[in-house]
């Protein structure tokens, strides 16, 4: 009976919790949090962008040939990331923004060198509006979510989302909060 039950328990503590870093590519992790997702369960969304902002220069091929699966599996997450924003700490709000960021910015190199992988491909669809400019409604939401925790952000977490947003160029511009990031222009 007590084996039975630690079995039991082990198996929910499994559906309930879930590692990254165990994940062993893209269309892993993006396969999971889909699932998980899709099952109400709990996603570490900012432990899965950087996972993929580590990965994507790394991993050139995939089995998958068209990236619809790809397109949709990066749509469910960025919605949930995108309504999850306001309930974030701002260690993980500005872990996300840096690592779109640099996801965004190696599908600009990647863009350059042309040397564009399926994973390239699918990201620049959903977080870039055209081959050099990011979605300004992710960034703009992202910004949105940073000026309504800045009181809390610590020195990390300023320099991250300065450095995100330098890296891209962008300027969220909100007029009624404290951002003003104007001085980040490269």
């Amino acid at each position: 009976w007590m084996m039975q039950q630690m079995k039991i328990s082990v198996r929910f503590y499994n559906q309930k919790s879930w590692v990254v870093r165990d994940c062993k590519s893209i269309d892993e992790i993006l396969q999971t949090a889909s699932k998980r997702i899709d099952d109400s369960l709990p996603v570490p969304d900012a432990a899965v962008w950087s996972s993929i902002s580590r990965r994507i220069t790394k991993q050139q091929f995939s089995k998958h040939r068209n990236t619809d699966t790809f397109d949709h599996q990066i749509s469910v997450l960025l919605r949930f990331t995108c309504d999850s924003l306001n309930k974030l700490k701002p260690r993980q709000l500005s872990e996300i923004t840096l690592s779109i960021a640099k996801i965004v910015q190696s599908i600009r190199e990647a863009h350059q060198r042309r040397r564009v992988s399926i994973y390239h491909q699918a990201f620049g669809k959903v977080l870039q509006e055209s081959s050099s400019n990011p979605n300004q409604g992710i960034f703009h939401a992202l910004a949105k979510a940073t000026d309504a925790n800045l009181p809390r952000f610590d020195a990390r977490n300023l320099s991250n989302t300065a450095y995100a947003y330098a890296l891209l160029g962008y300027d969220p511009k909100i007029v009624q909060g404290v951002i003003t990031l104007e001085i980040l222009k490269i």
